[in-house]
């Protein structure tokens, strides 16, 4: 009897410890060693459980008894909850792969196959991306490069033009009553022997002109833009010019060489036109460097119709260029010119 009423007060004692509500819920049965598997972590409202140990005794007297639960501290709204993860809440066996459902397997594998496609198509925009930022990043370079030898040009041609006065005034100062274009290619005097061993100039301008095929060795001097707007020229006809307002040799853009075309008295470039695809020419640098051009390409404009941006620039496809031009055509008295330009453009090999 006594017995039977200490097992009554044990259990009256249990139950005032442990809530009914706490019993309903992921309560382990005394004796079950099965432990609820807790359900994985999720980028949304996680699951969280959490395992408490719970001491019941009755009083001093009686022996303690541990007793496990499981108390959720935190649960997802059904609606967000997966078939698996209500499984696991209710403390039910999770299926095995051979225990799938056909309709499980169907939305296992179409997840699968969403979460490839998106990403792909991440990868897809992200290729796309690049490879616009890399054709924008080009046409900004291009756009850029052509300012700079727009701005390069019109600085260069502004300073030449103060040469330009600067040279007419001396000129005139020597008592010469013509201007700077009337006295181009008035000298026809053959040049002193050494005259091209001795000229010097700035290791990176160019001094000298060379066109094996046409037997011409010639010292270039620095020329710029006359009163009238034109381009000068030198005033011996055995001299050859470079035009200050082109680049420098070995630099991005064309080398500009002008030079006269008097057959009569074997001017420098009296037979330029004789020059074709595939012949070369050598610059001289002042420090002693020769760079070597082939021709790719050779033209005959008016004199009026040179396109001086076409001049200043390489042909085609070329970096680097040496483009010289002299006089051909018919005579004009008026002006005092020949009628015709031949131009000749290469790269730099």
């Amino acid at each position: 009897m006594l017995r039977s009423l200490s097992n009554k007060n044990k259990q009256k004692n249990m139950q005032d410890i442990i809530p009914p509500s706490r019993q309903s819920r992921g309560h382990i049965r005394p004796g079950d060693r099965s432990r609820p598997q807790s359900p994985m972590s999720r980028d949304y409202n996680t699951v969280y459980i959490e395992r408490r140990m719970v001491n019941l005794s009755s009083g001093p007297a009686q022996p303690t008894m541990t007793q496990t639960i499981t108390v959720i501290t935190e649960v997802q709204a059904p609606q967000m909850l997966t078939e698996t993860d209500q499984i696991i809440l209710s403390n039910q066996p999770i299926p095995t792969r051979g225990d799938l459902s056909t309709d499980q397997k169907v939305r296992a594998m179409t997840r699968a196959l969403e979460i490839a496609r998106k990403d792909l198509e991440k990868e897809h925009h992200k290729r796309t991306f690049l490879k616009r930022l890399t054709l924008a990043l080009t046409a900004v370079v291009l756009l850029l490069s052509t300012g700079y030898v727009g701005l390069n040009t019109w600085m260069t041609n502004n300073q030449v033009k103060a040469q330009a006065a600067s040279q007419t005034a001396a000129i005139q100062g020597s008592g010469s009553t013509h201007t700077t274009a009337a006295v181009e290619g008035s000298d026809t005097t053959p040049l002193p022997p050494g005259t091209l061993t001795k000229y010097q100039v700035a290791p990176n301008l160019p001094r000298a002109i060379y066109i094996s095929k046409l037997h011409v060795a010639a010292r270039t001097l620095p020329m710029g833009v006359n009163t009238d707007g034109s381009m000068q020229a030198p005033i011996n006809i055995y001299d050859a010019g470079w035009y200050t307002g082109s680049v420098k040799p070995g630099d991005i853009g064309a080398v500009v060489i002008d030079g006269h075309s008097s057959a009569d008295h074997g001017a420098l470039f009296g037979h330029l036109d004789k020059l074709v695809v595939g012949d070369q020419i050598q610059l001289e640098k002042g420090n002693g460097t020769k760079l070597t051009y082939q021709v790719v390409h050779t033209d005959t404009v008016d004199k009026d119709s040179v396109d001086m941006k076409s001049l200043l620039l390489p042909y085609g496809n070329a970096l680097r260029a040496l483009n010289p031009i002299t006089c051909a055509g018919d005579w004009i008295n008026s002006e005092d010119t020949l009628s015709k330009r031949v131009i000749v453009y290469t790269e730099q090999i």
